[in-house]
């Protein structure tokens, strides 16, 4: 028996590499609450500490402010297949957020500073509720992004993300500006010098489900996969999945923990790895 389960083990391994991440059968893997809200880079117990970092909680995402850059580091959210429907019209009200204490980005700082008001949270993704997709216009979840990106590749990965959560019935999305200079080493716009970012992140995690039973129990999965991406702040072209990568290579450049309330095992196994058959 011990000469079958030493071969066994190898071949599972082999499978997990290979054809994605499978849980066994009496296990699934487990999908906890706030699964997307990633582990900020600051002291948890002291605030004080680190007033450079907020914690900013709306609706149907949330975002980490870094004063010294004037926008945020990540924004978190989940995306559920049940809520692609539009219902409510984009009314580009753009505005400062007053609940960020130190004070957010004004829509001044953006004018006629040649880059677009980039969400990081996107409308189009809470247009199921006016409320929801409101929030999208504040200036804390607003980056200044290169108007080729925006309107671009940038724009076409916003969209298949949707469809991801059509497809799974789900998805985590965490993304953001690579932050990985000091604030004064970019070039700033508007009076406020909000930091314009050199490159920016998405990570995606989606539940596999693999039955009908399975995807009707959302808060675990039989498999998951992750998929991240960074694309620089510039017209570029090709397809998304040339900027595909793993969501390490995400957490080496950000040195952001994306995905650690995932069991160690099954987070270190996701986001060591990408199949973009998963994806495409």
């Amino acid at each position: 028996m011990k000469f079958i389960k030493y071969i066994f083990l190898p071949l599972f391994l082999f499978n997990l590499a290979f054809t994605g991440l499978y849980a066994d059968e009496d296990r699934l893997i487990q999908l906890p609450l706030n699964l997307e809200i990633p582990e900020c880079n600051m002291d948890k117990n002291s605030r004080e500490a680190h007033p450079d970092h907020y914690i900013r909680h709306f609706k149907g995402f949330t975002v980490c402010y870094r004063e010294s850059y004037e926008q945020a580091e990540w924004c978190a959210y989940k995306l559920e297949d049940s809520n692609l429907r539009k219902n409510a019209k984009r009314s580009n009200e753009f505005k400062p957020d007053y609940q960020i204490p130190t004070g957010s980005a004004e829509t001044s700082d953006y004018r006629r500073s040649g880059y677009d008001r980039g969400h990081l949270a996107p409308a189009a993704d809470f247009s199921f509720d006016k409320a929801y997709m409101n929030e999208t216009f504040y200036m804390s979840n607003i980056t200044p992004q290169d108007h080729g990106l925006n309107g671009g590749i940038w724009n076409d990965l916003e969209s298949q993300v949707r469809r991801w959560a059509k497809r799974f019935g789900r998805v985590y999305v965490v993304t953001g500006p690579v932050l990985e200079k000091r604030a004064n080493q970019y070039k700033s716009i508007g009076p406020n010098k909000v930091a314009v970012p050199e490159f920016y992140y998405k990570v995606i995690l989606a539940p596999r489900y693999t039955s009908r039973e399975d995807r009707l129990s959302r808060d675990d999965t039989g498999r998951i996969s992750a998929i991240g991406f960074i694309f620089p702040n510039e017209n570029v072209e090709g397809s998304i999945y040339d900027y595909s990568c793993t969501v390490d290579e995400v957490e080496e450049r950000t040195k952001i923990d994306f995905f650690d309330a995932l069991e160690d095992y099954w987070e270190e196994k996701v986001e060591s790895t990408v199949n973009l058959e998963h994806w495409q």
